[in-house]
């Protein structure tokens, strides 16, 4: 049977008099508690409640029906189920040095970043290098990102970018949100060069490889944000005044057509 992380979103009056019985109705139907977390709504006058718990899977129609039968639950918002380890899981796609270096990066983020994604992407032919750096910055951005609960409570793309994403790079470069784009005016990425012809005149392709891969992989955690496809239509590393990261649905991406 496979273990899914499972959140109860719940909008309540009172925490106090819902969370033992939901936490206890919860695990009648199996789901084994873990922690929650608790969001006030001052302008509605509700406060909402997350139950994180994890398990096998559930009929979601009847579990909030019965948690509906609690006094004090107003509304269940919302039951989100996603596969445990899903990002470790998508590391699979990364060789043996991708994976060691997920670990290392997200671990020691952001120290020696720069450094060792250029290590890794000199590793590679010119060919290889955007697929295999933008796989590791996007295997990282999933790892982070399961540290950020509050990623959780994000279903719009440009809040995600504000509120998770862009602290996280806080240390890595500076820019502003526009819309569902991230626009980066100071990048330790664009910055880098492959080699001496590239440090003399310029690179003539984005190099913002692990960037790219990072935001999408940050938002591809989320649970409740649709699947997202990320491009780098403009970059500094190639004169351009900014890095501009296109955050698209990913069905959407995949329907445009090409130019």
């Amino acid at each position: 049977m496979h273990t899914h992380n499972i959140d109860i979103i719940l909008r309540v009056e009172q925490v106090s008099g819902v969370l033992g019985p939901a936490a206890a109705m919860v695990m009648q139907y199996g789901l084994k508690y873990q922690k929650h977390s608790i969001t006030a709504d001052a302008e509605q006058g509700f406060n909402q409640l997350t139950l994180e718990t994890e398990g096998g899977l559930i009929t979601k129609e009847e579990l909030s029906g019965k948690l509906c039968t609690i006094p004090g639950v107003h509304e269940v918002v919302d039951i989100l189920l996603t596969p445990k380890e899903d990002a470790f899981q998508f590391e699979q796609r990364l060789d043996k040095e991708g994976r060691r270096l997920a670990e290392v990066i997200s671990n020691q983020w952001p120290a020696k970043l720069i450094e060792l994604t250029q290590k890794y992407e000199d590793s590679y032919h010119r060919s290889e290098q955007e697929q295999k750096v933008t796989l590791l910055g996007e295997a990282v951005g999933r790892r982070l990102a399961m540290q950020q609960p509050k990623l959780r409570e994000h279903k719009e793309i440009p809040e995600a970018l504000r509120e998770i994403v862009m602290p996280l790079l806080a240390n890595v470069a500076t820019g502003e949100v526009k819309g569902s784009s991230l626009e980066i005016t100071i990048s330790l990425f664009s910055r880098r060069f492959s080699n001496t012809m590239d440090l003399v005149f310029g690179s003539e392709a984005p190099k913002c490889y692990f960037l790219t891969g990072f935001i999408q992989g940050v938002l591809n955690q989320s649970p409740r944000i649709p699947e997202v496809t990320v491009t780098e239509p403009e970059c500094r590393a190639v004169g351009d005044k900014v890095c501009l990261f296109k955050v698209e649905l990913a069905r959407l991406a995949s329907a445009t057509p090409a130019q």
